[in-house]
């Protein structure tokens, strides 16, 4: 939670993006290891330690695993991560912002996530050059833009930040590697203390 300058706070909640097939991975991401944790408990336990209010986890269909999370499930299907965006706007959480980052950057930390958080302004902030993690404003414009651009078929996070001015933020070349993707098994490999 964050206040602003007329003393009202700020809601957020995050929302970790697991939709995907995992093809290239060729298993769930969800449940790979990462020095002993999944890729869904380190993206939990990142939006905690960034104090999000609540935590969502936005998926492409029920979940066929227990979990403790407020599920969130893709309304529109076979066009990619946009889809989570836009059943998570369209479910009217309680949030005035949210957080969002996929289940498959486990290198990501929480003062990362802060930051962004730290540097809310109009519609959005996102890294500069990057597409996650980005945090949106939980609003009917925001929603409007996104359906606006889905109905014209245009499925790109990059051009759905873009559309809503998201804020390009600073980002210090160090943090940069931070922000992978892990989606093929030789870059999980590649990650230090990889089992």
């Amino acid at each position: 939670m964050k206040s602003n300058k007329a003393s009202h706070t700020i809601s957020i909640s995050g929302v970790i993006l697991a939709g995907g097939l995992s093809t290239r991975m060729q298993q769930d991401k969800k449940f790979l290891k990462y020095q002993d944790k999944t890729f869904l408990d380190i993206a939990t336990s990142n939006l905690h330690s960034a104090n999000c209010d609540s935590i969502f986890l936005s998926l492409a269909c029920p979940p066929e695993f227990p979990t403790n999370l407020n599920i969130i499930t893709d309304e529109l299907k076979d066009i990619g991560a946009i889809a989570g965006v836009y059943s998570v706007l369209n479910a009217k959480i309680s949030a005035d912002y949210l957080l969002l980052i996929p289940v498959d950057m486990p290198l990501l930390s929480p003062s990362i996530l802060q930051n962004l958080s730290n540097n809310l302004y109009g519609n959005g902030a996102n890294y500069k050059d990057y597409v996650f993690p980005f945090i949106i404003k939980n609003n009917l414009e925001v929603l409007n833009i996104l359906q606006n651009l889905i109905s014209n078929k245009c499925y790109s996070l990059k051009k759905f930040l873009t559309a809503i001015a998201s804020q390009n933020i600073d980002i210090t070349k160090e943090d940069k590697n931070y922000l992978q993707n892990i989606n093929y098994y030789e870059q999980f490999l590649g990650l230090p203390n990889a089992k």
